[in-house]
């Protein structure tokens, strides 16, 4: 895919997500169990960055905790709702939120104790602007520090019937890359929004960190909403890739 090109789904991605953000709030208001799984592992005095923060919905779990937690993502509209939730969700932690990028993440290298990246990476459209993600991901973390990536599973029974993208896969639309669909988002906006995703298999999601320098890289499929681990592509609702610095 051309560089120029990507960009542009960069920027119908960013301007989707503003246009659904109302309705967006109303539909995803509970922390998943990946994100709750994850809360638990994160102790007072990390720093924790949320990569595609949406509407904060990852923020009342940690709440409670004595952490510097920061939220990023391009919508303003999703960023706003999710300001409004850390006002209702007060506690411990210090908490921003600010507009910006996965591929140029606005901080100073090694500053985050994690990096949490909870259904964002395939919208990143490219192996070169995925790639960028994830060196950035990596530079802003600290020596020691984790990575949780949470990804579509496009290869599941559950995405096969609820977006029939069979055939997407097999004949990529052009302009797209290998693995590349575009699914309709329904909702009550007044028209269907066509949304960009990257089909990442376990191995290609792998590789991904591993070529950035992560170390102890692993990947698994969480079967629905829970955090049940299976390594089928058929169960898998999510694929889950956790890995450290």
């Amino acid at each position: 895919m051309y560089l120029d090109e990507a960009k542009k789904i960069m920027k119908k991605v960013e301007n989707d997500y503003d246009a659904v953000a109302k309705e967006w709030n109303i539909s995803r208001f509970v922390a998943r169990a990946n994100q709750i799984k994850v809360a638990s592992r994160i102790k007072n005095g990390d720093r924790v960055l949320d990569v595609g923060c949406g509407n904060g919905v990852f923020y009342p779990v940690l709440a409670d905790k004595s952490i510097n937690y920061v939220g990023l993502d391009v919508s303003k509209k999703l960023l706003s709702l999710a300001k409004k939730k850390a006002l209702k969700n007060k506690g411990k932690a210090k908490v921003k939120f600010i507009k910006g990028s996965i591929t140029k993440l606005p901080f100073i290298n090694n500053q985050f104790d994690w990096v949490c990246v909870f259904a964002v990476l395939h919208h990143i459209p490219s192996h070169e602007l995925r790639s960028q993600a994830s060196q950035e991901i990596l530079r802003v973390l600290k020596p020691g520090g984790k990575v949780m990536v949470t990804v579509w599973n496009m290869f599941s029974d559950w995405a096969y019937k609820k977006f029939n993208i069979n055939e997407q896969l097999k004949n990529n639309q052009e302009g797209l890359d290998s693995g590349d669909v575009v699914i309709p988002w329904k909702g009550t906006v007044g028209k269907v929004i066509s949304r960009y995703l990257h089909a990442f298999t376990k191995n290609e999601l792998s590789k991904l960190f591993k070529d950035a320098g992560f170390k102890k890289v692993t990947a698994y499929y969480a079967i629905k909403e829970t955090e049940v681990k299976s390594q089928s592509a058929k169960e898998g609702k999510d694929l889950v890739l956790m890995a450290e610095k």
